[in-house]
């Protein structure tokens, strides 16, 4: 059921008449699972006792706990399960926090709750307070706290039956229900949380909320009273104390001293402190950005010479999350930045800085032979990945997509828009989801994720690529294992012609053996076309940004747009009958293209089968077709190479194609393009103005516009999947001047 629905009294009836039909029937059979999560739950606290112990540790205790975990490990769970893919920990991985903070935040409580004999429930809210849980409860209760109690919920969806039952009981019996969550986004999840506490009895007195605050949403909890949250603040969490100088000075020096430096000393400097302010303005969400800073390292040689090396140290993990960063720089070498190792989560490389460096490589961009050396990096750079970060080989069938693949369950609710609305798309979802499952990956990998031109940096050697390991996978990314993806992400961020797609490929399957990635390209190119769509317009309806990082995303969102228009054209063209000869001839049909040939059902215009078959009739009649739009002149010309087409009129009358002599005119004149030009620059001094910068001779000036207010007329985009991937947001492109 979607949240939106879940959320509202008809969906909570809904689903708590559903729960106890359920719970009732499968009640011997839930039995067995109740006594293994008890057994379970035992050793997890015992375990757990020993962990938060801290100098009272014991190593024979510790072993002892250990063994018997590990024993539980070993019992046979039921096959369903065991298939299910269990998510990654967001705040033990991307947003910086360790058990560590867990235990600090559980410190906070008792200094300003010390009652022990107060009965508490531990409330988490799925999934980060289901890891809070059991660490708070072991340390709770080695505080001497006699009562502690654990349950999760999803406040998104509401409590189910059972869940409410519960929840109701602890607050009968006087419970102080603590609410455990990651930090908070927009404080939205806690409201709910609250309320859902409150509904079921808890008193305003018995009701505290103990989350981290993000750096950046310091102010999140402004609206709750004071007395109300226990918070940990950004400067006291574990990790921010790993990157103080003197403590990465000391790491630093172990790692050099293989290197045979004498002597290291870190260095405060204005260039330093430069670099580290880059880092935090090209955040694109700064709730989610790894914790990450670059130190001015100052080395001896033995023979006294002095050298200046930079080293960034960043945040990958915490425990085994923290590993794969590690192992992926080890297993691509000459490809990313020197790795010099890993410790306590904390990945230290060299930095090198890029200030000349990228502005010759820039320089250097329009250049053809350094362009194609780009393209050669970026395909050996993927099938590196393939020979050295392969993910064995997948099940052969899958019954239905995981609950983390967003990457999948994005094209499936773009592509179920084909099937109608409401309530058609909704049923052929189904469909759509094992059609996805048998889509072919016989090189699965851990891909990027993120191939953009700025997420590489020049080395002595060529092109590195930064932030190589995390991109792919994740609680909010992909989670897609395909290579054809980074393929796909690549020519779309490079905007390659079709020669140089062909010479990406052809580069890539020579060095991977992957030869059938051709078949497997087109989907991806969807995905990364309606990714990119997505997180451009989460920027764009987001946070207030600044001038120059609203054009930024508006940039990107323009770029997504463009790639799928044209590369499902070629796709579609390649359905089409082609004429016996390309001429001009009579009969001659002049197209429009929106509402004619192409149909915005994606959230991007392209054609139907109709329009393939229409356009395959007129070729094999003998007709001349030609295209008569207000889209661009390269558009225009696009669209003529892939539907082999005559030639055309674009941009409203101020431009001519002849692609049978592959000839242009252009139908203003030098004085009416240097007035275009002056206009442009006004418009783009306006606030929340946007330019389609693929109009040459005429201007298409535009808003964005966010969804439908309302909980009706979001139900219902939801329900139709109405918007360009999984949220609730549909940025329509209203002209305000076209030229």
């Amino acid at each position: 059921m979607p949240r939106q629905a879940a959320a509202t009294s008809l969906g909570r009836g809904a689903r708590w008449a559903t729960d106890g039909i359920v719970q009732t029937l499968r009640q011997r059979s839930l039995a067995p699972a109740r006594r293994w999560r008890e057994h379970w739950q035992a050793s997890l606290d015992e375990f757990l006792a020993s962990v938060v112990a801290g100098e009272a540790f014991d190593p024979a205790s510790f072993a002892e706990t250990d063994s018997r975990l590990a024993m539980l490990l070993q019992l046979p769970l039921p096959a369903d399960l065991e298939a299910e893919h269990i998510g990654v920990p967001s705040p033990f991985r991307r947003l910086d926090l360790t058990h560590f903070d867990v235990v600090a935040l559980g410190r906070h409580f008792v200094e300003r709750f010390p009652d022990r004999s107060q009965a508490i429930l531990l409330l988490g809210l799925r999934t980060s307070g289901s890891y809070f849980a059991p660490i708070l409860r072991a340390f709770l209760k080695a505080e001497g706290y006699g009562i502690v109690s654990s349950l999760t919920v999803q406040p998104d969806k509401g409590s189910g039956c059972w869940e409410r039952k519960e929840l109701r009981r602890y607050a009968q019996r006087g419970h102080m229900a603590l609410i455990l969550d990651d930090p908070p986004h927009t404080g939205g999840t806690i409201l709910r949380a609250l309320e859902m506490a409150r509904r079921v009895g808890f008193a305003h007195d018995k009701i505290r909320v103990l989350v981290p605050t993000h750096p950046a949403r310091r102010n999140w909890s402004k609206s709750l009273p004071d007395d109300l949250v226990v918070s940990l603040e950004p400067d006291q969490w574990h990790k921010r104390r790993l990157l103080d100088p003197a403590v990465v000075e000391s790491r630093l020096a172990e790692y050099f001293e293989r290197q045979n430096f004498v002597n290291l000393r870190l260095v405060a400097s204005s260039y330093a402190d430069e670099l580290n302010a880059r880092l935090q303005s090209r955040s694109d969400d700064q709730r989610s950005t790894r914790l990450k800073r670059i130190y001015e390292v100052q080395l001896k040689t033995p023979d006294g010479r002095t050298q200046t090396r930079y080293v960034l140290a960043k945040s990958v993990g915490w425990g085994w999350l923290g590993y794969h960063a590690f192992l992926a720089g080890q297993r691509l070498p000459g490809f990313v930045p020197p790795i010099l190792g890993l410790r306590d989560g904390i990945l230290y490389m060299e930095w090198l800085p890029q200030s000349r460096l990228l502005q010759d490589m820039h320089i250097a961009e329009d250049d053809h032979k350094a362009r194609e050396a780009r393209i050669d990096r970026s395909a050996s750079y993927v099938a590196a990945r393939v020979r050295n970060l392969g993910l064995g080989t997948g099940p052969a069938s899958r019954k239905g997509l995981q609950r983390d693949e967003n990457g999948f369950r994005l094209l499936q609710k773009v592509l179920s828009r084909a099937y109608g609305r409401i309530v058609t798309n909704t049923l052929m979802q189904p469909r759509l989801e094992r059609r996805l499952c048998e889509q072919p990956c016989p090189f699965p990998t851990l891909i990027d994720g993120k191939m953009g031109r700025d997420e590489w940096i020049t080395g002595s050697r060529g092109l590195l690529k930064t932030d190589y390991e995390h991109h792919g996978m994740g609680k909010s990314e992909l989670n897609v294992v395909d290579p054809a993806y980074d393929l796909a992400e690549t020519i779309l961020t490079l905007a390659l012609s079709p020669e140089e797609e062909s010479r990406l490929i052809r580069r890539y399957v020579e060095q991977s053996e992957d030869a059938g990635v051709k078949q497997r390209l087109f989907m991806n190119k969807l995905l990364a076309g309606f990714w990119a769509m997505e997180t451009a317009q989460g920027h764009l309806f987001g946070r207030p940004l600044v001038a120059d990082r609203q054009q930024e995303f508006h940039h990107q969102f323009m770029s997504a747009w463009n790639f799928l228009t044209v590369h499902t054209a070629r796709y579609c063209g390649s359905f089409c009958r082609p004429p016996p000869a390309l001429d001009w001839r009579s009969p001659l049909v002049a197209l429009d293209v929106d509402g004619v040939l192409d149909r915005r059902l994606f959230g991007f215009p392209c054609t139907s089968a109709a329009g393939i078959e229409a356009l395959s009739l007129l070729n094999a009649h003998g007709f001349s077709v030609a295209l008569n739009t207000a889209r661009s002149a390269a558009e225009l010309k696009d669209y003529c190479l892939a539907y082999h087409l005559a030639g055309g009129v674009a941009e409203h009358g101020s431009y001519l194609w002849d692609a049978v002599d592959q000839r242009e005119r252009i139908l203003i004149n030098p004085e009416a393009m240097v007035q275009l030009d002056e206009l442009r620059s006004h418009l783009r001094l306006l606030p929340g103005v946007f330019l389609d910068d693929r109009h040459q001779y005429s201007i298409r000036a535009f808003t964005y516009h966010d969804k439908p207010r309302g909980l009706v007329s979001s139900l219902l985009m939801s329900a139709r999947s109405f918007s360009i991937g999984a949220v609730l947001r549909l940025p329509s492109l209203r002209s305000s001047c076209i030229i």
